[in-house]
Order: structure tokens, then sequence, then C-alpha cells
């Protein structure tokens, strides 16, 4: 599957037709002879089955579904990640050390990784990983309540997305 400029011909005949990835939403040039069939997205290497241009399409438009997350969901997680860091280093400190203060650092990394690179991954995939950090982040507020609220918010904006249909 290649891009291919408007005025291309196909090798087999038939029209190019245009289509969007349903991962990243780059708008591809498919060969005709590929309709129905697996190909992946030069783009993103997302692997889908390219559409049949004669059937009417169930995806057509990429402005109608987000290709990221929704921004209150990261800026959560990333306020989250700093308030689990600098908790976790207090606990670290503290009596309590190890037992507190890791796993809170060791969630504060797994979330600014995550924040880093939630717009790479396909819309569901990091969608369904934001609802485990937003159930992390709840049972760290035990110790956090900046987590517990970030988490609380995180679910609230995945469940808000996820029933729009993306």
């Amino acid at each position: 599957m290649d891009k291919q400029p408007p005025h291309a011909k196909p090798m087999d005949g038939g029209q190019p037709f245009a289509t969007y990835c349903p991962h990243c939403q780059v708008e591809l040039k498919l060969q005709s002879h590929l309709a129905g069939q697996a190909v992946n997205c030069p783009n993103c290497g997302g692997g889908f089955q390219a559409p049949d241009p004669r059937v009417a399409p169930t995806y057509t438009n990429p402005a109608a579904y987000p290709a990221q997350l929704e921004p209150g969901i990261k800026i959560c997680i990333l306020i989250s990640g700093v308030a689990n860091i600098l908790s976790g280093l207090f606990w670290t400190s503290t009596v309590c050390g190890a037992i507190v203060g890791v796993p809170q650092i060791v969630l504060a990394i797994f979330e600014f990784v995550f924040f880093a690179q939630a717009d790479k991954k396909p819309v569901h995939e990091a969608l369904d990983q934001a609802k485990v950090y937003g159930i992390l982040e709840i049972v760290s507020g035990l110790i956090n309540l900046v987590s517990l609220v970030c988490g609380i918010l995180v679910l609230v904006f995945s469940s808000n997305q996820n029933s729009k249909g993306y």
C-alpha cells in the first residue's frame, strides 16, 4: 500500500480510492485491487481491512473521530504524576520509606511515560490505558489527595470520550 498522488495510475487498471487509516487518521490512496484485503498503514504501521469503495463506508471522516485523547485526560495524568513523585519522595524520606514512597514514584514514572507516548498510540488503546491509570491514581489517593481527584477526573473524561463512541 502506497500513498499515491491523486494523478497516479493504478497497475491493475482500476481507479485508486481514498480511505483513512483507523489508527492515525492519515488519508491514504489505495489501488482498487486492495479493496477488502488486509493492509498496513505506511504512516503508523497499523493493520486494517481496506474498505470496498463500492460499499457505503463506515469510516470516512477523520474529523469525526479524534486522533488523540481528550486533553483533560493527559493533563490529569501529568498532574497526578507530579503529585505522586513529590509525595513519593516525601514518604521515602520518612520512616515509612520504601513501603509507601517507592510505589508512588514508580506510578509517577509510568504516568510520565504514558503522557509522552499517548498520542502515538491508537485512541482506543490509549483510552484503555488511561482508565487503568485512573484506577491506580484513585488507589494512590489513599496517600495523595491530588491523585485521588485526578484519578476520578481521568475516569470521568475517559467515560465521556468513550460514550461518544471513540
